[in-house]
């Protein structure tokens, strides 16, 4: 059963959830049931009571913070997807030390690929899909897809190049130790092997043109070489750790002026400096009004509108994940987060440390710093890497696990509560599953105008999920399309009710907003369009519309 796993475990990053959230959640469904049968029939469970509490205290807190969510439709499907990777983290720590192994394998071999294709990506694909699509076709849903082919930024299999970026770095430093282990012990095949991976690792990292990503790989690699240093088998590496850092620096360096006017020219609007520096000004001013519980997980991209700087892009993550963790569950969760991550790198550190386990934890250390400058830890499809080494670095320290024993038929209560909560997680995944399904295939019919087919749907989706804003949303659009002639008291029912569940989403008041100007309801306009307004006081629409109204009201 543990085979199968490890497996989806080793094939989870060729999913992009924001491409294809459906196989995402279907990803989700299938390892909770393997998941569910491995602490079925398990004869024995290893492990860290003080880990093992801390690292299920994170996502029940996060549900405890969600009480005070502003939109629990978002907040529940946040929820999940942590438990989700706890559990992954869990299960590592069930597995033996050759398990393990294969798992490390089989990712670094998926890494390979992932490299492979963002190669291809640079050398042919970036030219293929400028030349075959047209200017108004890449710009459709917005212009950071036009912005990434013309910097020649690859992205692979990912949604942005700074999370393959983050994804990468995670097995720099690994791949490095590998390499080292292999030269130490003069074995020639692997030599090449882990050679051609540093390059391809190495290569790609370069393309992805991130600088927060080459940073945190160049710092992680001082991390890596300062932990080998302490390890007098590997002692003797130290005299290529200067050659090699020199040449990352100069990559750095490079990578810098490469990308200059994105740093340097502050007039750029997307200076990344400067939008970081934006992002985390609305962060802090979202802290300030709800230090404790937060607004709920998954809720920043809904409330960062009202705090958005003028000159800010817009965005769905902070740009750095300890703040967004603050922002939406609270300052608890995150000291517990970080207390969390403390114990296990305490507990790493006071053991001897061989090649292997110095590129784990260095690899982690990677991830945690690109996390101050990005969201990697916000998306599975590279967040999951980052929790199965944390499980590795624990996993080595042999004796501060405990096997709990107990089969099938004589239930311990962590197995019945890992039963209990896999059962019931499961349970979710297959309502968010039918839901998404709902709501894509909602969408379908409403562009292509079957407006009562589509109803239909929506209305599906919210059987499986009552709290869907957008399935409400949906049923609204498709009520106006039917009843074109006139202002539509079903759409506007249904507008009412995506509100009542999403208040802070200004795009629903705007909309409504402008329903009722083009229905000459100038009262009724002006009253969403404030409503939006003080949701998202920066947006240049929004705005003229009130220009508009406001100049008809003077008359």
């Amino acid at each position: 059963m543990h085979y199968v796993i490890i497996l989806l475990l080793i094939i989870r990053p060729l999913i992009c959830e924001q491409a294809n959230a459906s196989l995402a959640i279907l990803f989700d469904i299938f390892f909770l049931g393997f998941f569910l049968l491995h602490i079925l029939f398990a004869k024995h469970l290893k492990i860290n009571k003080p880990v093992f509490l801390l690292s299920i205290t994170f996502p029940f807190l996060i549900a405890l913070s969600n009480l005070f969510s502003v939109n629990l439709f978002n907040s529940e499907a946040e929820l999940l997807r942590v438990f989700v990777l706890v559990l992954i983290f869990n299960f590592v720590c069930f597995l033996d030390k050759r398990q393990r192994g294969i798992l490390i394998k089989g990712m670094l071999g998926i890494s390979a690929i992932v490299c492979l294709r963002a190669i291809y990506q640079y050398f042919f694909g970036i030219d293929f899909i400028r030349n075959s699509q047209s200017f108004d076709q890449l710009t459709e849903s917005g212009f950071y897809a036009w912005e990434l082919l013309l910097q020649k930024r690859v992205v692979s299999w990912f949604s942005s190049p700074n999370i393959m970026g983050g994804y990468l770095i995670t097995f720099c430093p690994l791949a490095f130790a590998s390499l080292f282990k292999s030269i130490k012990e003069k074995n020639k095949r692997e030599v090449v092997l882990f050679s051609l991976l540093c390059l391809v690792l190495f290569l790609s990292v370069i393309l992805a043109k991130a600088l927060a990503v080459f940073l945190s790989f160049i710092l992680s690699m001082v991390f890596l070489f300062a932990l080998l240093s302490s390890n007098k088998k590997t002692k003797d590496m130290n005299k290529y750790a200067g050659i090699i850092i020199v040449i990352f620096v100069t990559c750095l360096v490079g990578l810098f002026f490469l990308r200059r006017a994105s740093f340097v020219d502050f007039k750029n609007p997307q200076n990344s400096i400067a939008q970081r520096v934006y992002y985390w000004q609305s962060s802090l001013q979202i802290i300030s009004e709800h230090p404790i519980a937060g607004v709920g997980a998954g809720n920043f991209k809904i409330i960062y509108p009202r705090f958005k700087n003028k000159s800010a892009n817009e965005t769905v993550y902070a740009h750095n994940s300890y703040l967004q963790i603050w922002a939406e569950s609270g300052l608890v969760a995150l000291l517990i987060f970080g207390f969390f991550i403390f114990i296990i790198f305490r507990s790493a550190m006071q053991k001897k440390l061989s090649c292997i386990d110095a590129g784990i934890i260095a690899g982690c250390v990677a991830v945690l710093l690109q996390n101050f400058f990005d969201y990697s830890l916000f998306i599975t499809q590279s967040a999951h890497i980052w929790w199965i080494f944390l499980a590795c670095v624990l996993s080595e320290s042999e004796h501060d696990l405990e096997k709990v024993k107990g089969t099938h038929r004589h239930l311990t209560p962590l197995k019945l509560f890992y039963l209990i909560l896999s059962v019931l997680l499961l349970f979710d995944s297959f309502l968010f599953y039918k839901s998404e399904n709902s709501i894509k295939e909602a969408v379908r019919l409403f562009k292509n105008k079957e407006f009562d087919d589509s109803i239909v749907w929506a209305r599906n989706a919210l059987r499986y999920k009552p709290e869907n804003d957008l399935a409400f949303y949906i049923i609204a659009r498709n009520f106006r399309g039917i009843e074109k002639s006139k202002l539509s008291i079903n759409a506007l029912n249904y507008y009412n009710k995506a509100i009542s569940l999403n208040k802070n989403y200004a795009f629903y008041y705007w909309e409504l907003a402008v329903y009722f100007f083009r229905h000459n309801k100038i009262d009724e306009a002006k009253r969403f369009i404030d409503l939006a307004i003080k949701s998202y006081p920066q947006n240049p629409k929004f705005q003229s519309l009130n220009s508009k109204i406001t100049d008809l009201e003077s008359y």
